[in-house]
C-alpha cells in the first residue's frame, strides 16, 4: 500500500498528484519535482526563497532574474505544467474556451501545420523529467525503495528472476535506466554479482578425464556439487551424468 503524502500544516498540499518518497531540497524550500500550495489562500511557494505566490512566473523573473523554463529544469518540474494557482488557470482556462477566443483560433490556425505531438526535445526532457519520473514510481529514491521491498520478501538481494517474480515494472526500469542490473547496484553501492562462467563441451570434457587422471577413479556427482564446473553444469550440458562420463571416453 503506498503511503499519503502529508506535510507539518494541514493547510499545504502538492499542485499535483506524487508519490513518495519525495527528495527534499538541500538549498532551496520544498522538495524536488513537487509544486506546494497553501490550500486555504491557493498560493504556490518559489523553491528559490519560499516566497507564496498566486503566480510564481513573473515573481521567479523579477525577484531571482531567472527564466520560467530554467526554474522548471533546476527543479524537476514538468515544463508544460503552469506555475499558477489553481484558481488563476481555472480563469485562463475560461478565457480560453470563450466564444470570442475560439473564433479567433479557427481564424488563424493552419490545419495543414497542425500537430498534436511533442516536439522531440520537449519529449526527451519530459521522459527524463523527475515529476514525471515520481508519478510513475521511478524516480531515483522510489527505485531503491522498490528494490529494498523486492529485497525483503526475497531475503536477499534480488536477482533478475526475483525482480520478474514480485516487480517486473521495475526490472524494466533498471534496464532502461542502468542498462545492467550490475550498473544499478554498482550506483547504489549494493554487491555486484560475477556472471558464471560458460564452458564448452570440450572444455568439462577435459576437466572430467583430469579428475580422472588426477585420482584413478570415475569422477562422482556428488564430490562436484559446488565449485566452478559444478555437477548440474555438466548434467545440463549432456543430459546426464553418466552420459557426460560416455562422452568423455570414461565408460
Amino acid at each position: 500500500m503506498k503511503e499519503p503524502i502529508s506535510f507539518p500544516d494541514a493547510k499545504i498540499e502538492t499542485l499535483f498528484k506524487v508519490e513518495p518518497p519525495l527528495e527534499e531540497l538541500k538549498n532551496g524550500f520544498g522538495y524536488k519535482g513537487v509544486i506546494l500550495r497553501n490550500i486555504e489562500e491557493d498560493t504556490l511557494q518559489c523553491h528559490i526563497c519560499g516566497v507564496w505566490r498566486k503566480g510564481l512566473s513573473t515573481h521567479i523573473v523579477k525577484a531571482h532574474k531567472i527564466l520560467t523554463e530554467d526554474y522548471k529544469k533546476e527543479f524537476g518540474l514538468p515544463l508544460s505544467f503552469p506555475l499558477v494557482s489553481k484558481s488563476t488557470s481555472a480563469k485562463h482556462s475560461k478565457r480560453a474556451s470563450s466564444e470570442k477566443s475560439l473564433e479567433n483560433l479557427r481564424k488563424y490556425r493552419n490545419p495543414t501545420k497542425a500537430s498534436h505531438s511533442r516536439p522531440r526535445w520537449k519529449m526527451k526532457y519530459f521522459r527524463n523529467n523527475h515529476a514525471f519520473h515520481n508519478m510513475k514510481g521511478a524516480c531515483k529514491e522510489q527505485i531503491e525503495r522498490r528494490f529494498l521491498i523486492v529485497a525483503d520478501i526475497v531475503g536477499k538481494e534480488p536477482s533478475i528472476k526475483d525482480l520478474d517474480k514480485y516487480d517486473k515494472s521495475l526490472h524494466g526500469i533498471i534496464r532502461r535506466r542502468y542498462k545492467t542490473i550490475n550498473k544499478f547496484r554498482k550506483k547504489f553501492g549494493y554487491c555486484i554479482r560475477k556472471k558464471a562462467k560458460i564452458f564448452s563441451d570440450d572444455e568439462l570434457i577435459a576437466f572430467l578425464r583430469k579428475e580422472y587422471t588426477k585420482t584413478n577413479e570415475l569422477p562422482r556427482a556428488n564430490t562436484y556439487r559446488k565449485g566452478s564446473p559444478n555437477t548440474e553444469t555438466i548434467k545440463n550440458h549432456f543430459g546426464s551424468w553418466r552420459r557426460a562420463l560416455v562422452i568423455a571416453g570414461l565408460i
